[in-house]
């Protein structure tokens, strides 16, 4: 075929046009987000280098100032559904708002022009997820939205106090948070603007503010032509594509997909992001009982998660349940009611199994945990035997006793325990650890424990839970492993007969842990026994964990007390796991 038949013959599917943004909000179109979209994410500092930039290049008198790509897909009616620029839009609509709010009065024509950019014909020009669109329209979009955003700013500074009087000054994740957290950053950033000035900030980012607006003609292309493109958001994360998979694809009508974008976007605030994202990647296994050949892949995703259940029924039912399992699993105790004390006592045991596995990064026992909780919760004593063999099983890879450690091994093991179910047998073999396996964990059991601060903190915490009067923590407490022996060598401990290659070795052993909290930690630095041990037992208000408590009547710390320390966890460890040597 010749370059020129071949040009006239194919259609790319791409519209692409270059305009400002007053162009852009006041035509017939107007911009809603599809399901596939995230939340609004942007923080102060993207509101405030946008903000910085328009200011910076209307100063400079630029004859424009380009903001990137737009990319959206034809709806029904006037709608374009964005796929990229819902962070750009939004930010424009909040710093529209605020001139329209300065300047009021001021140019009736001019006020008209602003408020067509932000609403028209009753309807917002930009509207977000079903969740926040209310919000944007009364804070913002209607022309009399400013009173309730200056109580609504009142009520965000009054929060963030108590978050830094309770030392919880997280960054939010919530998007009306952050809207408001964004309003807070444009008028902080114009306040000192005269109302020419601002009027003029106005006229630029309207006639002037710049992008290329790309209309695709179907949601999967939109989608592979902003993560090739990038431009000034975030990439489309893996929950973005499944959701694009699960719903955009699915043969649902629309009331049927607005129930299913609901609940997924209710389960995905109340995980957050990056447990929701692992729920994701959970749901085949969940669902099929069966390991995913190909991770990421969103055609096995598909066919693996709704081949045995209705694709409704995993959007609406299975989502939100399998999305409480981890909330309750992650908060370390299981709900259930017991008949008498034994149970009682079964399910307190299985709590602190619970939390010891809390401690570890591998999240692999996660979906065989959610799945027979769900389907076992009145089974005490049977969730004891399960969550011991998780505990063994976890641990051993944990500590690096499987030939294979890799990641696909791991998924394919835990698999297995997600298919046995409940049925005794099959668990049996499923949470089963070969000779080699075993031999291979005793022997990790008795080495240092260098690489990591919470690999330290998990098998000592882990260790604790097993000694009189132990138990195991969850990984907010303020608890760490002091090294009684420094990790570095000390002058102090040298004379006190420690030469540095055997202090070194004996130092990242577990016989050499104990658990106390930062302060503490701190405190403790390089000094000699005696002196730590009162600040382990004597300072007020601090808790005295088992492991800590084991070391109180000795006098002397030496190398043959230190490995037979070692040896008594280990021992004390593989005597629970059902490890004979």
């Amino acid at each position: 075929m010749r370059v020129a038949e071949r040009k006239k013959k194919q259609k790319h599917g791409l519209q692409s046009e270059i305009v400002s943004f007053g162009e852009l909000l006041s035509g017939a179109q107007y911009f809603v987000m599809p399901y596939l979209q995230r939340p609004y994410q942007w923080t102060q500092s993207e509101v405030s280098d946008l903000v910085n930039d328009f200011l910076a290049a209307d100063k400079a008198k630029y004859r424009n100032y380009v903001l990137g790509a737009i990319i959206g897909l034809r709806g029904p009616n006037k709608d374009i559904e964005i796929v990229d620029g819902q962070q750009r839009l939004i930010t424009i609509c909040i710093l529209l708002a605020y001139c329209r709010d300065r300047l009021m009065g001021r140019n009736s024509s001019f006020d008209a022009e602003i408020q067509s950019c932000i609403l028209a014909e009753g309807r917002p020009r930009v509207t977000p997820r079903p969740v926040d669109a209310p919000f944007l329209r009364d804070m913002f979009q209607a022309r009399d939205s400013s009173a309730r955003l200056a109580a609504a700013i009142a009520v965000q500074r009054e929060t963030e106090k108590a978050r830094v009087r309770a030392k919880e000054a997280a960054a939010t994740e919530d998007p009306q948070e952050l809207m408001v957290a964004a309003a807070v950053t444009v008028r902080d950033k114009l306040e000192p603007l005269g109302l020419d000035a601002v009027q003029k900030l106005a006229e630029f980012i309207m006639d002037k503010g710049i992008i290329d607006f790309i209309i695709a003609d179907d949601r999967t292309q939109a989608a592979i032509l902003y993560r090739s493109m990038n431009m000034r958001g975030r990439e489309l994360s893996n929950a973005d594509l499944v959701k694009l998979e699960a719903i955009e694809h699915g043969s649902f009508d629309r009331a049927m997909k607005d129930k299913a974008a609901r609940i997924w976007e209710e389960t995905e605030d109340a995980l957050g992001r990056a447990r929701f994202e692992q729920l994701l990647e959970m749901l085949p296994l969940l669902v099929s009982r069966e390991a995913t050949r190909s991770p990421g892949d969103l055609t096995e995703w598909r066919e693996q998660t709704f081949k045995n259940a209705r694709p409704e029924t995993v959007l609406t039912a299975m989502l939100p349940l399998y999305g409480n399992l981890i909330l309750e699993l992650e908060r370390g105790e299981i709900d259930a009611e017991c008949a008498n004390v034994a149970e009682e006592d079964a399910i307190d045991e299985t709590n602190e199994l619970l939390k010891g596995l809390l401690l570890l990064q591998d999240r692999h026992w996660l979906p065989a945990a959610m799945n027979i909780v769900h389907t076992q919760r009145g089974n005490p004593h049977f969730l004891l035997r399960y969550f011991r063999g998780l505990d063994r099983l976890s641990y051993a890879f944990f500590l690096g006793a499987m030939r294979r450690d890799d990641r696909a091994d791991r998924a394919a093991r835990f698999a297995r325990v997600v298919a046995a179910g409940a049925d005794e047998m099959r668990l049996a073999v499923a949470f089963e650890l070969t000779a080699d396996e075993q031999e291979r964990l005793a022997d990790r059991l008795r080495k240092p424990f260098g690489r990591d601060n919470w690999r330290r903190r998990a098998i000592a915490a882990r260790i604790n839970a097993l000694l009189p009067n132990g138990r195991n923590f969850l990984r907010k407490e303020d608890v760490s492993v002091e090294h009684v022996l420094p990790t570095s060598h000390c002058p102090d401990w040298e004379k006190a007969g420690w030469p540095r290659e055997i202090a070194r070795f004996c130092s990242e052993t577990t016989g050499n842990f104990v658990l106390v909290n930062e302060a503490q930690n701190n405190k403790a630095a390089q000094r000699l026994l005696e002196p730590k041990k009162k600040v382990y037992f004597e300072t007020p208000g601090a808790p005295v964990h088992a492991i800590t408590e084991d070391i109180r009547n000795v006098d002397e710390w030496t190398e043959s007390y230190v490995r037979a320390r070692t040896e008594r966890f280990a021992k004390l460890l593989l005597a629970y796991w059902n490890i004979k040597e």
